[in-house]
């Protein structure tokens, strides 16, 4: 199976700042008094399309780089930014709306396979995109969906990019990529294309 080890790693699944949990259970006491979660909040859930039941999260903070200038480098969903991860490149989408479809080439491999983007919101400054086709993958998934959200963060920001995935059965341990990695380098590219832009 491939490795995506060629991307720097990052602990999987840091623990969110206490501020965040706060913010989640606060969030679902809302939901339970029936009151309407704020417009202007991200909605940190899942999006109903994905069904995986693993996930891996990457989050980093940049305290010189607006929200809205990373949200400018990063939401573009032919994303020129991950060939610079150097694990993938990707094709140019057909659009920024829901629907919009690219071609993902895994660098080194033949495969490629096509992603879909399921959520486009510019106010919220989040996006996910699901594969339509695991198995055309290089990976042993059965499933795979992915959301990224830009937030402020004092005259900064921080951006969030989770994915949620099931594995073949059988798959052992070591054999299961690397995503914290690989939302990491996009990440880091997506904020080196800002501070040039």
């Amino acid at each position: 199976m491939l490795s995506l080890t060629a991307v720097p790693t990052a602990a999987r699944a840091p623990a969110r700042p206490a501020q965040s949990r706060r913010a989640a259970r606060g969030m679902k006491f809302m939901k339970k008094l029936g009151l309407q979660k704020p417009d202007w909040l991200p909605d940190f859930g899942k999006p109903k399309e994905f069904t995986g039941q693993s996930k891996q999260v990457a989050e980093l903070k940049f305290s010189d780089i607006s929200a809205d200038k990373m949200w400018a480098t990063i939401s573009p969903f032919a994303a020129p930014y991950v060939e610079k991860a150097g694990v993938v490149a990707a094709s140019e989408a057909t659009g920024d709306t829901v629907g919009s479809t690219r071609t993902i080439s895994v660098i080194g491999t033949d495969a490629s396979f096509e992603e879909v983007l399921v959520l486009a919101d510019a106010e919220k400054k989040a996006f996910a995109y699901s594969i339509t086709d695991c198995a055309k993958t290089p990976f042993p998934l059965t499933t795979y969906g992915s959301k990224c959200y830009v937030m402020e963060d004092g005259e900064g920001c921080s951006v969030t990019w989770t994915g949620w995935y099931d594995i073949v059965e059988g798959t052992k341990d070591e054999e299961v990529p690397d995503f914290v990695g690989l939302y990491t380098g996009f990440i880091n590219a997506a904020a080196e294309d800002a501070r040039s832009a």
